[in-house]
């Protein structure tokens, strides 16, 4: 009573809702949002690392006292403010520096577009997964009726000496099987829900009514566009890594306003030579530039280059793998699709045969005409025709949205209600 009890609250707590209401759900993804933010992190180290090419502007200021011991020509103290203006006028790497950074960026973007469709395609295969095995379920159900139909009526028999004892025993052990095949099944069904609710964060209990149409668009695979801005990373690369054979040129202007605190008075015999010739407040202005070259470094620099250089050349195989690897893919999952609609007639016409002969047969069964054997075969293959009709329509479905997902589409652009 307690765990019917717990059933109830349970599905009284679920929502109800179609495919297309799910999948809007997915934007409170923990893991999306997670690569969201890893996302807008990169946004900001590009926008970083272009604005640090940019002159920068610092303000330095302090206090100065000579105590005790001074030069002659030391003041007492110096108050000192200065504005430094430093820019990086050449380091041999500023305009890769800037795209890397520009492509990493869109690198993480389109990851976390593919992390979307991802969850997408979980939610598409979850979503039917769980429909196929309520209507499994809504079999067993009905082949546990049958059953105990079968079993009270046996025993009926079995009372009067009609039906031997060990038909009874195999009904009963029948049943039990079933029952058990069915606990199996709505565990399954309590697993799907539990793994909807992680992608979504909502308790969704999945309605009938909805559809995945296909698209004749070019392959636009995540995978193959992914590989394409790593290689063209591992070109910048590259080219980052001969920055070590360049000069870097700088330059630096500082200007500043100091105060003085002279003591005259200990200067009071030179008082008219040094007087004209020392300023209580002064401003200077100094202007440096200035390069440096690193023209040895053991070779350093060469290997640099020359793990750039293969770091590159994997990344194209590896872009070239990826746009074969989508394209046979395609063309497979093509030919699943096709199977799998002839597989649904096959099993359409098998489910048919299978009920005129389940009811041929229960009809002799009751007359005595055939054994229980074939009652009980006759019966598995009718409810099995069913269940395997409704786990191949769900296998169509789900097989329809991992093509758009390796075409690099959208799921939910192409799931429609019914």
């Amino acid at each position: 009573m307690k765990k019917l009890s717990l059933s109830l609250l349970m599905s009284c707590a679920l929502c109800a809702g179609n495919l297309q209401l799910m999948l809007k759900s997915i934007e409170n993804n923990e893991q999306l949002k997670a690569k969201n933010y890893e996302t807008q992190s990169k946004e900001k180290t590009f926008e970083s690392i272009k604005y640090k090419y940019y002159p920068s502007v610092s303000l330095q200021g302090g206090f100065v006292s000579f105590d005790l011991d001074k030069y002659l020509v030391n003041p007492n103290n110096i108050l000192s403010a200065s504005v430094a203006i430093d820019a990086l006028i050449y380091d041999g790497k500023r305009e890769q520096n800037i795209k890397l950074s520009k492509k990493d960026y869109e690198l993480n973007k389109l990851e976390e577009e593919k992390i979307k469709n991802e969850l997408e395609l979980k939610l598409v295969s979850l979503y039917y997964s769980y429909l196929a095995l309520a209507q499994n379920i809504e079999y067993k159900n009905k082949h546990i009726e049958y059953l105990k139909a079968s079993l009270n009526r046996l025993e009926k028999l079995n009372q009067v000496g009609l039906r031997p004892d060990d038909e009874l025993e195999i009904f009963r052990a029948k049943l039990e099987l079933v029952k058990n095949e069915l606990q199996n099944l709505n565990y399954q069904k309590d697993e799907i829900l539990s793994n909807i609710y992680l992608i979504t964060n909502e308790h969704y209990k999945p309605l009938k009514g909805s559809a995945v149409l296909l698209n004749d668009k070019e392959n636009n695979s995540y995978d193959v566009r992914i590989s394409a801005l790593k290689d063209e990373m591992g070109e910048l690369n590259k080219e980052l890594s001969l920055a070590g054979f360049k000069p870097i040129i700088f330059a630096k202007n500082i200007t500043g306003l100091s105060k003085n605190n002279i003591g005259y008075t200990f200067y009071t015999p030179f008082n008219s030579t040094f007087t004209s010739r020392v300023k209580d407040k002064m401003f200077s202005n100094v202007l440096f530039i200035g390069f440096s070259w690193n023209i040895f470094a053991f070779g350093a620099d060469k290997k640099a280059y020359e793990s750039a250089k293969l770091a590159s050349l994997s990344a194209k195989e590896l872009y070239m793998f990826s746009k074969k690897n989508a394209s046979e893919k395609e063309k497979l999952l093509n030919l699943k699709i096709d199977n799998l609609k002839e597989e649904i007639i096959a099993n359409e016409k098998v489910l048919q045969a299978s009920e005129l002969a389940f009811s041929s047969i229960a009809k002799k069964y009751e007359a005595g005409l055939v054994g229980y054997v074939e009652y009980l075969n006759a019966l598995e293959s009718s409810q099995g025709a069913l269940a395997k009709l409704s786990f191949v329509k769900a296998k169509l479905e789900i097989t329809k949205a991992e093509l758009l997902y390796n075409k690099g589409l959208k799921i939910s652009d192409f799931v429609i209600d019914l």
